[in-house]
């Protein structure tokens, strides 16, 4: 019997090979610029640039009555409105002072009629209900501000 040999023609496997990988990064890149101009579409058909002042307005609203000017919220309790800088420092300073103010506290369990009552507040509630005007800071003792208005609805 005759054997023929296992001579490769690797000319053509290589063509092949070469052929093929061409065309498959071809397709990739096909397919990659259809995607982006669908995503385009898109963007475009779905109106993505939208009106953006309303967010900015209420963003600006809320910012300013956040970094307000210390002010007179009820005079006759005590309650005064400070910009929320100046509240996170004194709340740190009044843990680093007493690290007990940061847990929650849980007074005695209530018994009899106490128990359909709300519980007594805490350490910090009634350190601010007890707090009077001549302890507020003195940007609010120097000058008299009005209380913050009721925010109005824009037109």
């Amino acid at each position: 019997m005759a054997t023929e040999s296992d001579n490769v023609n690797t000319m053509v496997l290589g063509t092949i090979v070469a052929v093929g990988t061409l065309v498959t990064v071809s397709v990739v890149f096909g397919v990659t610029a259809l995607v982006r101009n669908e995503e385009q579409a898109a963007v475009i058909t779905k109106g993505t640039t939208a009106n953006l002042r309303p967010y900015r307005d209420l963003k600006a609203k809320q910012e300013a009555v956040l970094n307000a000017d210390a002010a007179w919220v009820d005079r006759t309790r005590g309650v005064v409105s400070v910009p929320i800088g100046r509240a996170m420092e004194l709340v740190v300073s009044d843990v680093r002072r007493d690290p007990t103010m940061a847990t929650p506290w849980h007074g005695p369990e209530p018994t009899g009629a106490d128990a359909g009552q709300a519980p007594e507040p805490g350490p910090t509630e009634a350190q601010a209900a007890s707090s009077s005007p001549s302890q507020a800071p003195p940007a609010q003792q120097s000058s008299s501000p009005e209380p913050p208005s009721a925010p109005t609805s824009p037109d």
